[in-house]
């Protein structure tokens, strides 16, 4: 139990790191285009629409989390093409690979399509946690 109390309170710590990451940077990006140091223009917007985009893929984490702590989280399989939800996954995480010096491609021995029954939702997010993850530790 006390092994548990204490994963339970890092990882506590852990997603609040992760919050407050994204959060820091997209209020400095804001107070730096009220105050004109930075212009608000679509470069900037789209900066700020990515870790808007992070931070609402962390809360849904969290609550995928807490639904399946309380074992609550149900699969809605259907057939789904993995190949088509692999490449969705990886285009999504191009900029980060670029800026990490890292190049991303799909390369399967299978056909363009592989339909398997599944729940999309899930799977994508094992894909984005194992990139993300992958990225963070290069």
């Amino acid at each position: 139990l006390e092994r548990l109390e204490r994963e339970r309170k890092t990882m506590i710590a852990d997603i609040a790191h992760e919050l407050r990451t994204p959060l820091t940077i997209v209020q400095g990006q804001i107070d730096s285009m009220r105050y004109g140091v930075i212009p608000t223009d679509d470069e900037a917007l789209s900066k700020l629409n990515q870790q808007t985009e992070l931070l609402s893929r962390l809360v849904k984490d969290l609550r995928t989390l807490s639904l399946a702590d309380a074992q609550q989280l149900r699969l809605e399989r259907q057939s789904t093409d993995i190949v088509t939800l692999l490449r969705q996954v990886v285009e999504s995480f191009q900029e980060e690979a670029r800026e990490c010096g890292v190049t991303l491609s799909v390369e399967l021995p299978s056909p363009d399509a592989l339909f398997l029954n599944l729940d999309p939702e899930r799977m994508m997010q094992v894909f984005i946690n194992l990139l993300s993850n992958a990225l963070r530790h290069t």
